[in-house]
């Protein structure tokens, strides 16, 4: 026999065990050979019949068969019911029979029997359960949930709805853990639905859960909305401006950003379209936290104009858009040079006054005077600006009764539902 650490007798090499090794090895391998062959242990305690998921209508009764397959000897055998079965009674031996009735307003869904028992020598023994199906044997005329909306306030936060069953003998059943529904969701980026219809939050937005029951190739159908939680809720939801000049900038407006989720939010950029621009960026929003965006509107065109406010961050609300409208017009603008004019009783001044257009006006500016002191003519040089833009000469005269004094002159220029107004000094002096 070759020593350990010596060469065998095949002269391949090295024998590194003993006898003693090998035995042991070789018995090692005899009992993990033997129990990868030996059959699984028989339950003492089982439900034979009727197959685990069984359907059955109701008024019809289930016969219940309870064995023990590693033939262990029961004084004491019964099958416990779950919902409108209950216990059933005892028998004194193995196989036994029991018989259930299905209530004819029992719900449909799986209930669980469970086979209990005790031995001759006292143990207690619990079968592995099974499941039977009580099903009604036509299709509902109708469904409907008992509610008419879900709305969440948090994601993850969840809820399970009834869904009730019209038969056509009248019955209404709650039929929400029936094996003929199935639940889906119109938008799982709102919220999910599980096969037992729980509904989850996932995140803002609307979408609805719908119920379809089928039965015999044939089905009915219902639908409940669901409103997701916000995260980032922003006030207000939309953001309309005053009618402005083109090329002028509107008074700022302000959006308010809330955080209305459990966690910190990082809002990762800010952007506009449109003819609209945005000022006081906001950042990290704790819990509860608000932030403003002030928001400016410069029309480069006369009419409705559209923009939006677009907003980026890394809640499940990967982004918001916040609609914005304004209304752009085209106007004009009186000036008038000097502002000062000083005349002497029985004299006569001038003054020049300029129409400028603003964001393309080019309509007839007719223009006016107030504030004349008695015994004092006035008359502008043309007596309208044609095409909105141009200047007419204002040339007031001050007779001999004219009162010495400083006066205010109101030059007014008026074109359709445009007015504008310009203010002027005249100072009237004696005559030396």
């Amino acid at each position: 026999m070759p020593r350990p650490g010596s060469p065998d007798e095949s002269g391949f090499g090295f024998f590194p065990f003993s006898r003693s090794h090998i035995l042991q090895a070789t018995m090692l391998v005899i009992v993990l050979a033997t129990a990868s062959v030996c059959p699984a242990q028989q339950p003492q305690l089982a439900i034979s019949a009727p197959a685990d998921g069984a359907v059955f209508n109701p008024g019809q009764t289930i016969t219940v068969t309870v064995t023990s397959p590693a033939n262990v000897s029961f004084n004491s055998v019964g099958v416990i019911g779950e919902g409108p079965f209950g216990l059933s009674n005892l028998a004194t031996a193995v196989p036994a029979q029991f018989s259930f009735t299905v209530p004819s307003n029992a719900l449909p869904g799986k209930y669980m029997l469970t086979a209990d028992g005790t031995t001759t020598s006292g143990q207690t023994v619990t079968s592995a359960p099974i499941l039977v199906d009580i099903e009604r044997p036509d299709l509902p005329m109708g469904l409907k949930f008992s509610s008419s909306n879900v709305v969440f306030a948090a994601a993850g936060q969840t809820t399970r709805l009834n869904v009730f069953a019209t038969f056509s003998d009248g019955t209404v059943l709650n039929a929400g853990r029936s094996s003929y529904i199935v639940f889906t969701s119109s938008n799982t980026s709102v919220a999910t639905v599980s096969g037992d219809g729980t509904i989850t939050a996932v995140c803002a937005g609307i979408g609805s859960v719908n119920a379809t029951y089928t039965f015999g190739g044939n089905g009915v159908q219902t639908s409940i909305p669901v409103h997701g939680p916000s995260s980032l809720v922003f006030s207000p939801s939309a953001l309309g401006f005053s009618i402005q000049t083109v090329g002028t900038n509107s008074p700022q407006r302000t959006i308010t950003l809330i955080n209305g989720s459990n966690s910190p939010i990082n809002v990762q950029g800010v952007t506009t379209t449109g003819d609209f621009s945005r000022a006081n960026l906001c950042s990290l929003l704790q819990p509860g936290a608000t932030c403003s965006i002030g928001v400016t509107f410069t029309p480069t065109a006369v009419g409705i104009r559209t923009g939006t406010v677009h907003i980026t961050n890394d809640s499940c609300q990967a982004s918001l858009t916040i609609p914005l409208t304004g209304t752009g017009m085209s106007d004009f603008s009186v000036s008038v040079t000097p502002t000062t004019q000083s005349v002497t009783v029985g004299g006569s001044i001038n003054y020049t006054v300029s129409v400028t257009p603003l964001g393309g006006f080019a309509n007839a500016v007719a223009l006016s005077l107030a504030g004349l002191p008695s015994n004092t003519t006035a008359s502008f040089t043309p007596t309208s600006i044609s095409s909105g833009s141009g200047s007419s000469t204002l040339k007031v005269t001050a007779s001999s009764k004219t009162p010495v004094g400083t006066y205010t002159l109101t030059i007014t220029g008026t074109s359709g539902n445009l007015v504008h107004t310009k203010t002027a000094t005249l100072v009237v002096n004696a005559r030396h």
